[in-house]
C-alpha cells in the first residue's frame, strides 16, 4: 500500500513524500530492488546524491538486472563526478536496455556529457600539445581600442568626452 502512494506522489512530483512512503514500504519489505530503485530516483529529484548512489546500488545488489537501477546509480556517479563508474553503469544498463529507444536516447545523452568515443565507449584521454604552440581552439583576445570615448545623453544632448 505505502509503495503505491509512493509512486503516486512520484508522478505528482511530490518527492519528499515519494521518500517517505518508499521508506515504509521498505520497511515492510526491505530486499524490494523496485522501491529501492524507485527511491533513487526521488533522491535524484531532491539533488540528494549520495542516498540516490547508496538506494541504486542496493538495488542493484538485490537485482543486478534492474536496468533503471543502473540508469540511476549512473546519474548519481555523474552527479559526485565519479566519471568511469558512471559510464560503466550506464553501459550496463544499455546492455540490459536491448533496443528499447528511451533508454538508448538517455545513453546518447550521457555520451555527449561524458565525450566519449564513438567507437570504443570509452573516455577520450587529453593529450599533451606543445606548451609552445598555441592550441588548436586558441581564444583570440580583441586589442583595445587607442582613444577612449564615454557618451552621456541627457534629454536633448549628447556630450562626448
Amino acid at each position: 500500500m505505502a509503495k503505491a502512494a509512493a509512486n503516486a506522489y512520484f508522478v505528482e512530483e511530490e518527492f519528499e513524500l515519494a521518500v517517505q512512503k518508499y521508506t515504509e514500504a521498505l520497511k515492510e519489505f526491505p530486499t524490494d530492488a523496485d522501491a529501492l530503485s524507485k527511491r533513487s530516483g526521488a533522491y535524484l529529484k531532491l539533488n540528494q546524491l549520495q542516498s540516490a548512489l547508496h538506494d541504486a546500488s542496493a538495488a542493484l545488489e538485490v537485482d543486478p538486472n534492474l536496468r533503471m537501477a543502473h540508469y540511476r546509480q549512473g546519474v548519481a556517479l555523474f552527479g559526485v563526478e565519479r566519471f568511469r563508474e558512471a559510464l560503466k553503469s550506464f553501459l550496463k544498463g544499455k546492455e540490459l536496455a536491448g533496443n528499447q529507444e528511451n533508454v538508448l536516447s538517455r545513453f546518447k545523452t550521457l555520451k555527449r556529457s561524458l565525450d566519449l568515443d564513438d567507437d570504443t565507449n570509452t573516455l577520450e584521454t587529453p593529450t599533451a600539445h606543445d606548451c609552445n604552440s598555441p592550441a588548436r581552439d586558441a581564444i583570440v583576445v580583441p586589442a583595445a581600442p587607442l582613444f577612449r570615448y564615454d557618451i552621456w545623453l541627457y534629454m536633448w544632448n549628447m556630450t562626448l568626452a
